[in-house]
């Protein structure tokens, strides 16, 4: 499945840079209960004892590990001083497998539970509530952040939390287009052709072209135009509604769908697989025909 890309670069870089103390936030996240002075009495360097320590206060802070590459230099200088420790020269390379052990220590101190398959499905069922409301993907994975922190469970990676949002993103269409399936044969589904033939006064357009705006001049002859094409949209609708109603297209999924067509060059569409560019005309014709009508009852 291809990868959701639901923040900007910048976006994503900001969110593996480690949090932002404060004199305050530093004393409180970097002070280490008492259990872990054995531990740390173990370490052989200091620079392991500052890592451990920084992977803690992070995780603390944030449910999450950062690479120490990515250690704030002034959490670092703190937490030397703080501890009299030496700091590590830029040369130093840490060793993968105690770094393994610190987080599986640290998280077994806040109990935090394993990233499991009953995890990922309670992660997934909440993506599926979030997108069936039509929040926006990006919120949905901020919703996600917290879910998770709520759940007890280390952050999942970000592709990881992308993966699940596309699918929850695509379940209900599935779903839908599977319904879809049934009415494949259907020759009231070719009323949807029309839109996908090519203009006969412009060879470069389409007739769905025509539908993807509101006409708002109030001039005689764009008023007539807008009518008809309102009065095609109700015809095709009427016809298709039984279909519309019986695979579960409500309003919500209409707009939101109908949005994409409107927004979306031909060749996107069409090379969509036939069922789901079924699918999605429906949903556009759903969507226009309600926003069309309003449109005329208001003016």
């Amino acid at each position: 499945m291809p990868r959701l890309h639901l923040l900007s670069s910048q976006e994503e870089k900001q969110l593996n840079i480690p949090p932002i103390f404060n004199e305050v936030h530093k004393k409180h996240f970097f002070s280490l209960p008492d259990q872990f002075k054995k531990e740390l009495e173990r370490l052989d360097t200091d620079f392991n004892e500052i890592v451990f320590i920084i992977f803690y206060g992070y995780f603390k802070s944030t449910n999450r590990f950062f690479d120490y590459t990515s250690f704030h230099q002034c959490d670092i200088d703190y937490v030397s001083s703080l501890y009299n420790l030496k700091k590590p020269s830029l040369h130093f390379k840490p060793s993968e497998r105690s770094y393994r052990r610190y987080k599986q220590i640290i998280r077994s101190y806040f109990d935090i539970q394993h990233y499991n398959q009953a995890i990922k499905k309670q992660l997934q069922v909440h993506a599926i509530n979030l997108a069936n409301n039509f929040i926006h993907p990006k919120k949905i994975f901020f919703e996600l952040l917290n879910f998770s922190k709520k759940l007890n469970i280390e952050i999942p990676s970000y592709t990881t939390l992308s993966q699940i949002i596309s699918q929850a993103l695509n379940y209900q269409k599935r779903n839908i287009i599977v319904k879809l399936e049934q009415f494949q044969s259907d020759k009231q589904l070719d009323l949807l052709d029309e839109f996908l033939d090519k203009d006969e006064n412009h060879e470069k357009r389409y007739n769905l072209h025509h539908f993807k705006k509101l006409e708002h001049s109030t001039k005689k002859n764009q008023m007539l135009l807008s009518f008809n094409r309102l009065e095609t949209i109700q015809s095709k609708f009427k016809i298709l509604l039984p279909i519309i109603d019986a695979v579960g297209i409500n309003e919500k999924i209409a707009r939101y769908y109908a949005t994409w067509v409107q927004k979306s060059q031909m060749l996107q569409l069409t090379r969509k697989n036939e069922l789901e560019v079924k699918f999605l005309l429906l949903s556009f014709i759903h969507h226009q025909y309600y926003i069309r009508l309003r449109y005329f009852y208001y003016h």
